[in-house]
C-alpha cells in the first residue's frame, strides 16, 4: 500500500518492481528501482518528525536527510523496515525481519536489527520481478 502525507511527497517505482503486501509510506520521498522485490510486510517509511526538538515540526526536518532510495536488482525481506535517510544502492538482499537505519553498499547482503554486512552477496539474482539465490 502506497500512502503520502504531504502534497510535496514524492513515490517513484521503477520498472518490473514488485510490492507483495509492502507498505510504502512518504512524507518526503521514496524512490524505488528496477527489478525490486519487496516482500510481505515490508515497511519503507520516511516518517512524519525528528526526534531533534528544535527540527521536529515537519517543516523544519531537512527533506535530503529523510528520503529513502532503493537501487536496482534488491530484494527487501519479509517483515524488512526501511528507516528514512536510508540509501540501498544495487544488488542488495536485505534478509527477513531486518531493520535497515543506515545506508548499504552495493552487492551486500544484510540482516539483523539493526541491519548489519553479513556477506558480499554475489549470488542474487533478480529477473522479472523474482528472486532467486544462485
Amino acid at each position: 500500500t502506497l500512502y503520502t502525507h504531504d502534497e510535496s511527497a514524492i513515490i517513484r517505482i521503477g520498472d518490473d518492481a514488485a510490492l507483495y503486501a509492502a507498505r510504502v509510506s512518504s512524507r518526503y520521498e521514496i524512490i524505488i528501482g528496477n527489478d525490486v522485490l519487496i516482500e510481505q510486510s515490508g515497511l519503507l517509511d520516511t516518517d512524519f518528525h525528528s526526534i531533534d526538538k528544535s527540527r521536529r515540526p515537519p517543516e523544519h526536518e531537512m527533506r535530503e536527510r529523510c528520503r529513502i532510495v532503493v537501487g536496482n536488482r534488491v530484494c527487501i525481506g519479509v517483515r524488512s523496515f526501511v528507516t528514512k535517510g536510508v540509501t540501498i544502492e544495487d544488488d542488495v538482499m536485505v534478509l527477513p525481519g531486518s531493520v535497515v537505519t543506515s545506508s548499504i553498499k552495493a552487492g551486500s547482503c544484510v540482516g539483523g536489527n539493526p541491519a548489519k554486512p553479513i556477506a558480499h552477496n554475489s549470488g542474487l539474482y533478480l529477473t522479472g520481478s523474482k528472486a532467486s539465490l544462485g
